[in-house]
């Protein structure tokens, strides 16, 4: 877990991901970001992290930057493909 006293920029600048993806060890690249804000899109992009937007704070007319939009997580597959892979499919729902 990354808070806010661990960086010393907050979203939208990509810190607060790059340095979630440092402490497990990850590629940012590697990276899926799952976010409910604008500047969380933004700074995982930033980050060079893909972001799958969440319409549980914002509709999706405010998340229009992100990869994805989803209304509900329960639209994420996730299938293991070998050794540290996965593959995501995302389901729509009514214009997501």
């Amino acid at each position: 877990m990354v808070a806010a006293e661990d960086v010393s920029k907050g979203k939208p600048h990509p810190e607060p991901y790059l340095k979630g993806a440092e402490l497990i060890g990850a590629r940012p690249i590697d990276c899926l970001v799952i976010e409910d804000a604008p500047a969380g899109i933004q700074s995982a992009h930033a980050g060079a992290m893909k972001a799958v937007a969440l319409t549980s704070t914002y509709p999706d007319t405010a998340l229009t930057e992100a990869d994805a939009i989803i209304r509900s997580l329960d639209q994420i597959r996730v299938m293991v493909e070998g050794a540290r892979k996965i593959r995501l499919e995302i389901a729509s729902s009514g214009g997501c």
